[in-house]
């Protein structure tokens, strides 16, 4: 929480990944264009943000960044979610987040950066932002 409220590339990101959780978990709720709309005016935001702090900070990575980085990667397809008609009855159901993000597909080159990032940083043992090494590894 203390990177979104100094962070607008980490603010945008969060609000960015929350409102796909929000479309995803409305199943069979049609969706309205505007709610689309705002999702992906937060995703720009989230673009634009991360764009002025890379430029702002010449290329050095903060985990800030390697946020912001982590969330616009895994929601990258954001603007076409399909949520499943039907909760899927798995001995897993109850891990959290576990339909959202196994519905999301990585990119291989937001991968790719990912690890260019990290390596910056010195590696997941260097990061002190509370889960976030975890949030990577995973």
């Amino acid at each position: 929480m203390h990177s979104a409220m100094k962070s607008p590339v980490a603010f945008y990101s969060i609000i960015f990944a929350g409102a796909c959780h929000y479309a995803f978990l409305q199943r069979n709720n049609s969706v309205s264009k505007d709610s689309v709309a705002l999702r992906m005016s937060y995703k720009t935001q989230a673009i634009s943000s991360l764009r002025d702090e890379l430029q702002r900070c010449q290329g050095v990575v903060t985990e800030e960044v390697l946020l912001s980085i982590i969330l616009l990667a895994i929601h990258d397809k954001g603007d076409e979610l399909v949520a499943p008609k039907k909760l899927m009855d798995s001995p897993l159901r109850q891990v959290k987040d576990n339909e959202f993000y196994t519905s999301m597909r990585w990119q291989p080159k937001h991968l790719d950066m990912l690890y260019s990032m990290l390596k910056q940083l010195g590696g997941l043992q260097s990061l002190q932002m509370h889960g976030l090494a975890e949030a990577v590894e995973s």
